[in-house]
């Protein structure tokens, strides 16, 4: 639970202050062992780009540090905004590494809904 909290406050925090952050952040994460950083660049990534659909808010630089890990939510995050860009050979290739929902959520980026109506069709299925 606390983890889970200092994950919610950075990316809250991150989504607050935005781009000006993430140069510090991705020094953070140059060490892969600072989980932290991670868990608050897939968080930003995931609250705040994606589910905001704000593709002006990250490089991809961003999403090659978080591509570099094993840990799945990460890789998920990855295949999601692949798809979202449109590089469906990136999205799949990071797909069939991450959680079973993965592919449909990838198959109906690629078919262009937006995240937040990919999203809302995940959930009601």
């Amino acid at each position: 639970m606390v983890n889970s909290n200092v994950r919610y406050n950075a990316a809250e925090a991150l989504g607050e202050i935005g781009e000006k952050a993430l140069p510090s952040i991705r020094s953070l994460i140059q060490n892969k062992e600072d989980k932290l950083g991670v868990e608050a660049l897939n968080s930003y990534f995931w609250n705040y780009v994606y589910m905001k659909e704000d593709k002006k808010a990250f490089s991809q630089i961003d999403i090659e540090l978080l591509s570099q890990l094993t840990d799945k939510s990460h890789l998920n995050t990855v295949a999601a905004i692949y798809a979202w860009q449109g590089n469906a050979k990136e999205a799949n290739e990071y797909a069939v590494k991450t959680v079973k929902e993965t592919p449909r959520r990838v198959k109906l980026l690629l078919e262009g809904k937006s995240p937040k109506q990919v999203e809302e069709k995940m959930k009601k299925e």
